[in-house]
């Protein structure tokens, strides 16, 4: 359990102030040390809940490498004190509240000051020259840090802190550098910034010139590393020698980036020394004209471009509220401003009676919501905006042809404690504890769990708001910078009042949320729009608004389309930490989805659609009951043909025997353009038991408990792994492209795909054939696996290397060894399995919808369920499921019932994806 503020530990030696950050492996706290009169403030980092829960004998092993790895910090005081690093000042073991296994906890250095991802995040990209010197700086302590044998494994923008302009390395890697080989706990570390083998235990110096780079790309460019894309493509005034290092040290490969740091910060100084002066940036387009209205369309209109720099907002009609049903109503009074001047002076102010609807969340705790009337504006900023940025443009048309019902708050304490049973406020000072103040502390996951779980309890559908209705919402008609006016004032909102917007006035700055309501609200009721907290929205990050449509968000009829092409997400509002201008209507921030601080908090959109309810299983062993083979039924508006499979089952432990037999299986096949198509199977409906029996060889405990799952109608899979053509023919791009020739090949399964981008594969070809495609529940997945099948493969007791693709040369039960490829094969070179379907086993993991979960006594609201067609699915973290197996996976892991995980933007050699065509449209 986390440690709450105040708390004393080691003896009453060090006071815990608050949470200062968690990852994978540790939470850091900033502590203050009392003794004999004498105080400082320090930070203090143990291992996380997650560690603390595994299991006795490798967590007796973490200490014992971690007391060594402390011991070896506190030894360097003095390379420390002379370069750029925090430096570790004690080391105890902390036994309050234990019953067994003290925690270890290392003492450091707390270095007060902006981190270098917070600089970027909040001033935009560093100079060259600037960031250089940062880099260098921490470069230098890094190799240092080498020469005493050691690697730091975790140098991203959060662990290097800007302080009286120099860079100090803090954290020093230990997150990642004591986890003991084989561990589950290996993959330790920021995973945009951690090298490729760095998630497979190694421990070499290049994995911190990986980081490094990282973080210089991030300061350069405000982005975090792609390598699907080159750093120049990003930044245009980069000097070419610096791109070129860059992309150097972030290969893929360790072999081909610089063999030390030194060679590196060298090639980096003679680059930028080299590099001539930066080109100016290119002006900015003018904004397209406005295409004529049409009053003929009867589904919402897409996004319009405007015919000015600036254009008159159109504020929709305020007309009586249309209720909403099952849900309590009442009317309030709140005080409105408007037209305040650009001095802060003058102003409208006005009682507005406001009706409201309430939803109960149990124990007397209500969340209210006001009405967002059907209407139309302009969304984004005019280029003469003051402190206005390109992010905020081009200025376009968003209509909203129905009302809709937006949190008349941010969502405050009291109500996220009533929902989740938890308030991750408590983790920070007192003064932002309170149950009428905005929850903070909450990651963009953990804001879309909250909308999960009170859908699933009101059988309403609530979500996160789209940023254009956020704007829209905020804005209430309005086109100046606030919806107040033209700037913003102390007693009008909660942010740094020492600094000022136009000719504004300075004022208090209260370094402290408020308590919700606190201030005048906008013309439509709503609090707290500008400052206070950040608000989380449900749109990935995007530079601008020139994105493609197929690329952004959609809201048709109730319906979000999300693609998720990377893990930034939206926020809007600005916070009681930042200036006026990040407070404007317009103005747009991002952080990535997994991060959370005490600035950012959200507020609920409810949709006018509901969610299907969950549906639980039962936990108990029961036999299969394998499906009956009923003649499939039609895919309306796609092609089928009949073709012949050969199918193999039966074969016994040692490999031999089985009935193999030429089947003849109806498919449709979905055209991709340029003579590429898509083949998919029938999998009928039909009833079976997930999991492997507790006796079956190389079983782990997440397998189990076996339970019966129902699928109740047919489905539609793909009959093969998603190949290369595919790919290719829907994304214009093939990712495998990156790796050694031997993985080439249209007809190979494409990999190196996270699952964000098999997700967006996904999007991309339901918007284009107007079909529902998405990838398969882990439990859809081995039902088609399994194809009726008990035994632990489809085919049998074992598997050979003439059944699938895998490493032949590790033997399962008393089956043979074989040959290992080493390599992918075309898709379909090997028998199938009961229901035609090809490469169940091997070849290639393949990315399932869910969300990791540790085995299958999940609650029915934190898993995905299935009914109707519609997948309710809860983002909990970022670690996705993997099933199947590969070509270098033993053959254990080809089973039908082993799991697998990763985190959802990692992507290498051995990972694809196939397709299921759900029942219901987009």
């Amino acid at each position: 359990m986390a440690w709450a503020a105040g708390q004393r530990v080691n003896q009453g030696k060090y006071k815990i102030l608050k949470v200062l950050g968690s990852g994978g492996f540790g939470i850091t706290y900033k502590a203050e040390f009392d003794l004999a009169g004498f105080r400082c403030q320090v930070a203090i980092k143990t291992p996380n809940a997650a560690l603390q829960a595994a299991s006795p004998a490798e967590y007796a092993q973490f200490v014992q490498l971690f007391r060594k790895e402390a011991r070896t910090m506190a030894g360097l005081r003095q390379l420390s004190q002379q370069l750029s690093m925090a430096q570790v000042t004690d080391f105890f073991e902390e036994t309050q509240g234990r019953q067994q296994d003290p925690l270890p906890c290392l003492v450091m250095d707390f270095i007060a000051g902006t981190s270098l991802w917070d600089r970027v995040d909040q001033g935009g990209p560093l100079a060259e020259g600037e960031a250089l010197a940062y880099i260098g700086e921490v470069g230098k302590a890094l190799a240092a840090l080498h020469g005493q044998g050691m690697v730091h494994r975790d140098a991203h923008p959060m662990n290097i802190m800007i302080r009286e302009s120099r860079a100090i390395l803090i954290d020093f890697g230990l997150a990642c550098s004591i986890v003991p080989m084989g561990s589950a706990y290996v993959n330790a570390g920021f995973p945009h910034f951690a090298a490729p083998e760095q998630w497979r235990g190694n421990r070499e110096p290049t994995v911190d010139i990986y980081t490094l780079a990282g973080s210089l790309y991030f300061a350069l460019t405000a982005r975090v590393p792609d390598l699907r894309t080159p750093p120049q493509a990003h930044k245009p005034r980069l000097s070419q020698g610096v791109n070129d290092a860059i992309v150097q040290a972030l290969s893929l490969y360790p072999d081909q980036r610089p063999a030390t740091m030194e060679q590196w910060l060298q090639a980096l100084g003679q680059a930028h020394r080299a590099a001539p002066p930066p080109l100016p940036p290119p002006p900015s387009p003018p904004l397209p004209p406005s295409p004529s209205p049409s009053s003929t369309k009867p589904s919402p209109p897409p996004v319009q471009p405007v015919t000015a720099k600036t254009v008159v907002a159109v504020p929709p009609p305020r007309v009586p509220p249309s209720p909403v049903a099952g849900l309590r109503t009442e009317t309030v009074t709140v005080g409105v401003i408007t037209g305040v001047d650009a001095a802060g002076k003058g102003g409208r102010r006005q009682a507005v009676r406001v009706q409201r609807w309430l939803e109960d969340l149990g124990g007397g705790v209500t969340l209210a919501l006001v009405r967002i009337p059907a209407g139309s504006f302009v969304m984004g900023s005019p280029e003469k905006e003051q402190k206005r940025n390109s992010p905020q443009g081009p200025q376009h048309r968003v209509n909203f042809p129905r009302d809709g019902w937006l949190g008349q708050f941010a969502v405050t304490q009291a109500q996220y404690q009533a929902l989740m049973g938890t308030n991750p406020a408590t983790g920070y000072d007192s003064e932002f504890i309170d149950p009428q103040k905005p929850v903070v502390g909450v990651s963009w996951d953990d804001a879309v769990k909250f909308c999960d779980r009170l859908s699933q309890n009101t059988g309403r559908a609530y979500r996160l708001p789209t940023e254009a209705e956020w704007e829209y919402a905020c804005r209430a008609g309005t086109t100046t910078p606030f919806s107040f006016g033209e700037t913003l004032t102390p007693d009008l909102a909660n942010y740094d009042g020492n600094s000022t917007y136009g000719q504004g006035p300075k004022g208090i700055y209260r370094q402290k949320t408020t308590t919700v309501g606190s201030f005048p609200a906008n013309p439509w009721g709503l609090y707290d729009m500008h400052g206070n907290v950040w608000e989380w929205c449900l749109d990935p990050w995007s530079d601008n608004y020139s994105w493609k449509t197929e690329d952004h968000p959609a809201l048709k009829d109730g319906t979000v389309i999300l693609p998720y092409s990377n893990t930034s997400r939206v926020l809007r509002g600005g916070s009681w930490y930042y200036f006026p201008w990040d407070c404007r209507s317009a103005n747009r921030g991002w952080s990535t989805r997994d991060i959370f601080i005490n600035n950012r908090g959200f507020r609920l959109v409810l949709a006018s659609r509901t969610p299907s309810p969950v549906q639980p299983v039962t936990s108990k062993t029961v036999p299969a009951v394998p499906p009956s083979r009923v003649p499939p039924s039609p895919v309306a508006g796609l092609r089928t043909e009949t073709v012949t499979v050969e199918v193999l089952t039966g074969v016994d432990a040692a490999g031999n025997g089985g009935q193999r037999q030429a089947v003849r299986v109806q498919r449709w096949l979905e055209d991709l353009g340029g003579g590429v198509t898509l083949a998919l199977v029938q999998i009928p409906a039909g009833s079976f038991v997930m999991g492997s029996p507790e006796k079956e060889q190389d079983r782990g405990s997440d397998e189990g408990p076996q339970h019966r799952v129902n699928f109740p109608r047919d489905g539609w899979l793909g009959q093969f792994q998603v190949t290369q053509a595919q790919y290719q023919a829907v994304m214009g791009t093939n990712p495998a492209s990156r790796y050694d020739s031997k993985f080439i090949d249209p007809q190979k399964p494409v990999v190196g795909v996270s699952w964000d981008e098999a997700v967006k594969f996904c999007d991309r070809l339901s918007q284009n054939t107007g079909r529902a495609y998405r990838l398969p529940t882990e439990a859809e997945w081995e039902y088609a696996c399994r194809a009726g099948t008990t035994t632990p493969f489809s085919f049998g007791e074992t598997l050979t290397p003439d059944l699938a693709n895998y490493r032949g040369d590790y033997t399962y039960g008393q089956g043979p060894k074989g040959i290992y490829r080493q390599r992918t094969t075309t898709v379909g070179s090997f028998p199938a399995n009961p229901w035609g379907l090809y490469d169940m086993h091997g070849n290639v993991w393949e990315w399932c919808l869910d969300p990791w979960s540790d085995n299958y006594s999940w609650k029915t609201e934190d898993h995905p369920a299935r009914k109707d067609g519609t997948i309710i699915l809860p983002y909990s973290n970022t670690s996705r499921v993997l099933r199947g197996g590969s070509w270098s996976a033993i053959r254990g892991l080809c089973r039908s019932a082993y799991r697998n995980r990763s985190t959802r933007d990692y992507f290498n050699f051995i990972r694809g994806f196939r397709l299921v065509l759900a029942s219901r449209t987009p």
